[in-house]
């Protein structure tokens, strides 16, 4: 598998995986792609997306689609009979589909491990370089710890955090003189 596909792989390994969401035939939503780890001999025989333990999250099958049947709005215990038997008239299908792209050499893979840095505590003054969107983002993120304790978290080789320790008594002159 080269490109993109929404069969199941037959190899385990890491993929990129985009979900369209369709309605009646019609798409709805796309996400943006995701990085997720796939072993199709495993217990379920289904992905689990990394940083999380959903054996559940794409359909059990050889082609990656899930299609349910259902009214199109939520029928609710205070709604009338004639609502909710209007609602049950109201079906709609609903589609997922995943489709999902081989990464060839994933260098997030425990075979290259990134060395541990110990949890550290320091005071010291931050600034925020950059505004960044909370949304996910595909980055090359770059992390650097300097002998003296200052810190730079970079986005695409820009940064977007820098930390600075001070001593106590620079700290303690600081806030008499605020």
């Amino acid at each position: 598998m080269k490109g993109w596909s929404n069969e199941r792989p037959e190899e385990e390994g890491y993929f990129w995986v985009v979900k369209k969401y369709f309605e009646d035939g019609e798409l709805k939503d796309a996400t943006e792609p995701d990085v997720w780890h796939i072993d199709p001999n495993g217990q379920f025989g289904c992905c689990a997306q990394l940083g999380t333990d959903d054996p559940d999250e794409i359909p059990n099958g050889d082609v990656l689609v899930a299609e349910r049947v259902g009214c199109k709005e939520a029928i609710f215990g205070w709604d009338s009979q004639e609502v909710a038997d209007k609602k049950r008239e109201s079906i709609i299908i609903r589609r997922w589909e995943y489709w999902i792209k081989p990464i060839p050499r994933a260098f997030f893979d425990e075979k290259c491990p990134v060395d541990f840095y110990p949890e550290t505590h320091q005071e010291g003054l931050m600034s925020i370089e950059k505004a960044f969107s909370t949304c996910q983002h595909h980055c090359d993120l770059g992390i650097q710890v300097a002998a003296d304790g200052r810190i730079w978290l970079c986005v695409n080789g820009e940064a977007y955090i820098r930390f600075k320790p001070m001593s106590e008594e620079t700290y303690k002159g600081l806030r008499k003189i605020h």
